[in-house]
């Protein structure tokens, strides 16, 4: 159940995009019945990295060291 839960999660488009992100832990990820190397197997797509999003707080900052940088 919790291999089926977690290819649901992640395989369910959400507005346009991929699903939610799983993390599962080293006990499960070496499990036989959950089957990891298997997920990875069918579903390479969703073992690349994700692009990294920047938010506005950091923007702002890197923006406002630099100006004060300038001056």
């Amino acid at each position: 159940l919790t291999r089926e839960l977690a290819l649901y999660l992640v395989l369910k488009h959400r507005q346009g995009s991929w699903g939610l992100v799983v993390y599962v832990d080293h006990q499960l990820r070496n499990s036989r019945r959950f089957d990891a190397e298997g997920i990875q197997r069918n579903h390479p797509e969703l073992f690349e990295p994700l692009p990294r999003r920047r938010s506005s707080s950091s923007n702002s900052l890197s923006s406002l060291s630099s100006s004060t940088h300038q001056d």
